[in-house]
């Protein structure tokens, strides 16, 4: 970073699947660095994309599949190479055997839907930027429909839980990606159910107070102080977008640290699958 301000821009999570299809999250940014938005789950339905959508991790797919191939569910979304990982395969089983799979994480991809049980989020991803170890961006669970089925997990680090039916009161009900960990909101089991929203992401910076450096921010931001070996170091977060000033150094590049998180994406509905 140079002296002077730089904008900051927290990513809202994306809105859960409600009449129409659930939507990605939105991007992260802080100077030339940019976090994209974690892709939406699938939606079961006529002019529905069932397949998850792609972002820098995929949605689940949806439990409905896209061939005539008995078992086997739509697709989920691509992940981003050095973002995030792809979500998991719905399964599409008989009548209202239908399951879909769970959102991709920062660590790890979402699992795959089976009978019976909707698909797990990917992990997400350990941080210790703030001086405490801290797990962000989880995939969303996938829903199942099957009264007596088991509806997947939200992934470590703000993922939501997916649901199961009955409807209009599936127990558990889906939820929603944590704020300002980018988690995936969790899939709807039916109509008229909506897919849960994903977490708003996050925007850290942190650099070493001993150098002369001053780091200040607009509403939106705070900063902390820490104590390490070497002195003390300053951390600038952002839970909403705002402005970040470096000052009181000298003219040359800042050398910081980083973490840039991403809006989680929103979780289908109908055997919908994780953002």
């Amino acid at each position: 970073f140079s002296l002077g301000a730089h904008s900051i821009v927290v990513g809202a999570g994306g809105a859960g699947a409600g009449p129409g299809c659930a939507a990605t999250g939105s991007n992260s940014t802080v100077s030339t660095i940019t976090a994209l938005g974690g892709g939406a789950g699938g939606t079961m339905g006529p002019g529905r994309q069932k397949v998850g959508f792609p972002g820098g991790s995929g949605g689940g797919g949806a439990g409905g599949g896209t061939a005539p191939s008995p078992l086997v569910g739509s697709l989920g979304g691509c992940g981003t190479p050095g973002q995030g990982n792809p979500g998991g395969r719905g399964y599409d089983g008989v009548l209202v055997n239908t399951q879909a799979g769970g959102g991709g994480g920062a660590g790890g991809a979402g699992s795959n839907a089976s009978s019976g049980v909707g698909g797990a989020g990917g992990a997400g991803s350990a941080n210790s930027i703030t001086g405490a170890s801290v797990t962000r961006a989880g995939g969303g669970g996938g829903a199942t429909n099957v009264v007596c089925g088991t509806p997947g997990a939200g992934g470590s680090g703000g993922g939501g839980t997916g649901a199961k039916n009955p409807s209009p009161n599936p127990s558990p009900v889906n939820t929603a990606g944590s704020a300002n960990t980018g988690g995936g909101g969790g899939g709807a089991s039916n109509q008229p159910c909506s897919g849960s929203q994903g977490g708003s992401g996050i925007v850290i910076v942190r650099a070493d107070a001993t150098k002369g450096v001053r780091l200040s921010t607009t509403p939106g931001g705070s900063v902390s102080f820490i104590n390490t070996p070497d002195g003390v170091d300053q951390v600038a977060s952002f839970t909403a977008s705002g402005c970040l000033t470096v000052s009181e150094g000298t003219a040359d590049i800042l050398v910081a640290n980083y973490l840039v998180v991403a809006g989680g994406g929103g979780g289908g509905a109908r055997s919908g699958g994780g953002g």
